[in-house]
């Protein structure tokens, strides 16, 4: 789970180098390093060749598979194991800097896309995928886009050869780790740059279209994505959606039978805009507005359903929409509307005059017309009075005229230009809203406070309460208080952006009743630092502790020491800021060891909420030979807070343990925690220095 991007800035803060907020530098569209250069100083790129692409047998085998049964395939995959220390070529740059280029090439092909099986790349490095035909390229790729699993799925390019571009600055904090594992090549024609294979029936509706003037705010919030199936890749439609608390999180909603799931979430690509750029032309849109990655996060068959989280907010420039929905049991919509990409082309618009239909269910078949799903009572839309949906509409919204709210997304049907009395069926929102788990119900994270909210009206962002950071960091604990023997503690806290471009942070402190939150901006290569931060950051003066969520545009290096003073000289220690992807979830175990509780030192345990909910956790003590010691201890924990258990062996009743370990569990579900041990020198009867040292948590699920 992410915990929410939804921060509102309070007070903005001059400090150091941090200046006042300014704008992101998300989305733009730097052309690759070669393209800028003189063209005599490039080497000549070798050509990487992954086999040719047979478009007409291919087409012939999706024209012999029943109608509108499931997704467009546009691409089958070649597998490639290709790295930069093997492949390609590298050129010095006069900078400093380094590039590396190499050229895949598919006879046949009518674009390519490249699936990296490994990506991580330093702060300023960039990649680009470009055609080798006519120079379109997508990208840059940069840190940003490196996720916890190391991999990146890019989007298409025209052509069947393209060049593999990457930009290594001289001062590259590490190596970059790039391996290309597959190569998706296109047979489809996405890019009209030849002919019209396959295009969308002529019945359908440019959005761009009269038609679509009273759904202008709805159209922005549909995307057709693609995504890894086997050895081949397909396109679907989804659609953006608010949520309860309007945080803005990306929540991206299409239908199950569309097949993606928690191990094909990362190949996922959304194309926004893709639209004709005039009435009737059904064709010419750009691939240009588009974002690579997600998070799964539920579906279930019965109600065709599956909810994603987009890797990143679609940047401000795309323009796009939150649109509302209705969870309600309610009368049938009197009159529809569908908005779509039909096989995966520019997006289109459907509307039916008649109340829809519920029928008790519909029999979902794969390419092979093979069963392998029923939808309960899906609507009915008994005919479409103008356009059609297509292969590709797969997962597109239905929307109710009358309240402008999503009820339902599309499964199948016999609908087709050739066939305009044909019927399509669309799974109820409203039965995907609750489910056996939260990764079988939509209510979890679109409720996530459980207000019993059933409808939402939708929204276009609002940059004030929407940042659009990208970076979620949490700091365990920071203090303001007095310690034992009454000595002064104060946390100090450290910020360094080295990312190559200015970060807009937020930071919110969780140490007071209600939560106060800052904003600034952080120049490249600047160290931002805070003494006595709950005081000078936050501006508490009174006794204090609590934990520190930093929101940023661009990666950062979070820290913070916690120090005092006594007669004896300083002592402290050191609390690193934590990703949510470091934290243990729900289902899953985390352990500190090496702790003390005896006649000489105590251990306190501290736990931190990542999630946006209050979650319980369990923590267990275990002697150095595993045998559990004392009694497990539960601590709930409020959204975004800590809580520290003091002398965690007196508080088990554990007696005391020389060598001992701890593990972390939690209880709530789909919440997210990380924890730390603090082992003390001194306790109450024996006071030692107070010097505390700080032992992280360790996952092992």
């Amino acid at each position: 789970m992410k915990f929410s991007r939804c921060w509102v800035a309070l007070c903005a803060i001059v400090l150091a180098a941090l200046v006042v907020c300014g704008s992101s530098e998300a989305g733009t569209r730097t052309p690759p390093m070669s393209q800028r250069m003189a063209t005599d100083s490039l080497p000549e790129v070798p050509v990487f060749q992954v086999g040719s692409v047979d478009r007409e047998a291919l087409l012939a085998e999706d024209a012999a598979a029943p109608a509108k049964v499931r997704p467009t395939r546009f691409a089958t995959l070649a597998e490639v194991a290709i790295t930069p220390g093997e492949e390609g070529v590298w050129q010095g740059l006069e900078d400093g800097g380094r590039l590396w280029r190499m050229t895949v090439e598919s006879p046949g092909a009518t674009d390519l896309n490249f699936g990296f099986s490994r990506f991580r790349l330093p702060p300023g490095a960039t990649v680009h995928v470009f055609s080798a035909e006519n120079g379109f390229y997508q990208g840059p790729y940069t840190a940003r886009n490196n996720r916890a699993d190391g991999e990146l799925w890019t989007a298409v390019v025209p052509g069947d050869r393209a060049v593999i571009e990457l930009f290594v600055p001289g001062d590259a904090a590490f190596e970059p780790d790039l391996r290309l594992g597959s190569v998706g090549r296109g047979y489809r024609e996405l890019f009209d740059t030849t002919s019209n294979l396959a295009k969308q029936d002529s019945c359908n509706i440019d959005v761009v279209c009269p038609e679509g003037d009273d759904w202008r705010e709805e159209i922005r919030s549909v995307g057709k994505y693609s995504y890894v199936s086997g050895s081949s890749q397909f396109l679907c439609t989804g659609t953006l959606l608010m949520d309860v608390p309007a945080t803005f999180t990306a929540y991206f909603h299409s239908a199950w039978h569309c097949d993606v799931n928690e191990d094909v979430d990362q190949s996922v690509v959304v194309y926004w805009n893709y639209e004709s750029p005039r009435c009737g032309l059904l064709s010419g849109g750009s691939l240009a507005d588009n974002q690579s990655g997600t998070t799964f996060l539920a579906t279930r068959e019965d109600a065709d359903f599956v909810l994603l989280e987009l890797d990143e907010v679609p940047d401000e420039s795309w323009d796009v929409y939150y649109s509302g929905w209705d969870a309600r049991s309610t009368t049938a919509p009197q009159s529809s509307v569908c908005i779509h990409h039909p096989l995966g082309d520019e997006k289109a618009i459907s509307l039916n005059d008649d109340p829809l239909t519920t029928i008790s269910a519909l029999n979902l078949v794969d390419q092979d017309g093979n069963a392998v799903g029923t939808v309960i009572q899906p609507w009915k839309v008994d005919n479409w009075e103008d356009g059609t949906t297509e292969g590709g509409s797969s997962g597109a919204g239905l929307w109710d005229p009358a309240t402008h709210l999503l009820v339902g997304s599309l499964s199948g049907g016999a609908a087709s230009c050739s066939d305009p009395n044909g019927s399509d069926y669309f799974a109820k929102f409203e039965r995907a809203w609750d489910g056996a788990s939260p990764s079988e119900r939509l209510k979890d994270w679109l409720d996530p406070a459980a207000s019993d909210t059933l409808f939402v009206s939708g929204a276009d962002p609002d940059g004030s309460t929407n940042p659009g950071g990208d970076y979620d960091y949490f700091i365990a604990a920071i203090a303001r208080t007095t310690g034992v023997g009454g000595a002064p503690w104060v946390s100090k806290m450290g910020l360094l952006n080295r990312s190559g471009a200015t970060a807009d942070v937020s930071l919110t402190y969780y140490g007071t009743e209600v939560p106060t939150t800052v904003s600034a901006s952080l120049s490249n290569g600047v160290l931002g630092t805070w003494d006595d931060a709950v005081s000078t950051l936050f501006g508490v003066t009174d006794d204090s502790a609590g934990s520190v969520h930093v929101n940023s545009t661009q990666p950062l290096v979070v820290t913070a020491r916690t120090y005092t003073f006594n007669n004896q000289g300083s002592f402290g220690s050191f609390m690193p800021g934590v990703m949510i992807m470091d934290g243990v979830s729900s289902g899953g175990t985390g352990l500190l060891s090496q702790l003390t509780g005896n006649t000489d030192f105590r251990t306190n345990i501290g736990l931190v909420n990542m999630a946006d909910k209050r979650c319980r956790a369990r923590v267990t003590l275990f002697s150095s030979t595993g045998a559990q010691v004392g009694t497990a201890l539960e601590r709930a924990i409020d959204a975004g807070s800590f809580k520290q258990i003091n002398d965690v062996f007196a508080a088990a009743g554990a007696g005391n343990q020389n060598d001992a370990y701890a593990t972390v569990e939690v209880v709530t579900s789909d919440c997210e925690m990380w924890a730390y041990a603090a082992v003390i020198d001194g306790t109450a009867g024996s006071p030692g220095t107070d010097d505390p040292t700080t032992v992280p948590l360790t996952i092992v699920q």
